[in-house]
């Protein structure tokens, strides 16, 4: 019994068992069981639980954060590792994107210089009708 006491005389942050009444009584067996009594408006399992995790809140603040160091480096060292991997690709990448861009410039360039080459051709041609249309304009206004 005096173990169950203990227990129960809990004194921490959330819980601050301010007094315990006890009696003692022989025992009987007509209680077999035992209960927890709580003031209005509390729910056991709810206040137990809320309990429950503001203690590990409290405990991880003040203990947790020690390990968090180590485990961050471990993720640097991850990020660097997958950083060396994917540079080696993009390397790779780079040499294969730069052969394609010079072959779409050639291309493009390529039309271009096509394209161009119609145009002037076009244009030429039309120049000369051009001038066909205004000769023929000058030799019926001379009559």
């Amino acid at each position: 019994m005096e173990r169950f006491i203990q227990a129960v005389n809990i004194k921490n942050t959330p819980i601050n068992v301010t007094d315990l009444e006890k009696e003692y009584f022989t025992p009987t067996r007509e209680n077999e069981r035992f209960y927890k009594l709580v003031d209005d408006g509390e729910t056991d399992e709810r206040l137990d639980t809320a309990a429950d995790l503001l203690k590990e809140l409290i405990h991880v603040s003040k203990n947790g954060f020690d390990n968090l160091g180590s485990k961050i480096d471990g993720l640097g060292d991850k990020i660097d590792s997958l950083g060396d991997d994917l540079g080696g690709k993009i390397d790779g990448l780079g040499d294969d994107l730069g052969g394609k861009i010079d072959q779409n410039r050639i291309e493009i360039t390529s039309e271009i210089k096509s394209t161009r080459d119609d145009f002037k051709s076009h244009f030429e041609e039309r120049i000369i009708m051009i001038e066909y249309d205004i000769a023929q304009i000058k030799a019926k206004i001379m009559f």
